[in-house]
């Protein structure tokens, strides 16, 4: 984790997954950003709150995908989270099945399919400059 009095853009990424995470971690470091990791589901919401960041990337894999909804309607249910950006990245498309329109009129940016790190990159700049 990084010091909240660090005055970079601040980043918060939750998952199961610690490779995902260390990913993440070394992307966008590399940009700049300070990100704070966690695989505390649980805490995700207290932590957003917390440290404010211009935005939440959520990992979104199978068996654990309630985890990153319910993570996601926390953040989106408390008035001083409710207008943070958030990224989800699914593991495969099928997982959104049937919430592209909800994320998109709830503001929640999807990586997509295929992995292709320059889309991650390009997804969290979007996301950044709302």
């Amino acid at each position: 984790m990084t010091s909240q009095v660090d005055a970079r853009p601040r980043v918060v990424a939750v998952s199961s997954e610690s490779a995902f995470l260390h990913l993440i971690q070394t992307l966008l470091d590399s940009l700049g950003l300070a990100v704070w990791t966690t695989s505390d589901w649980e805490s995700t919401s207290s932590l957003v709150e917390s440290v404010q960041p211009k935005l939440v990337i959520l990992d979104l894999v199978p068996a654990r995908e309630e985890l990153c909804w319910l993570a996601l309607q926390r953040i989106r249910a408390h008035l001083a989270t409710r207008a943070i950006p958030v990224l989800v990245c699914p593991v495969a498309g099928w997982l959104l099945a049937g919430r592209e329109q909800l994320l998109g009129s709830r503001g929640v940016y999807v990586w997509p399919d295929g992995f292709e790190l320059e889309d991650l990159l390009g997804t969290v700049q979007l996301a950044l400059a709302a």
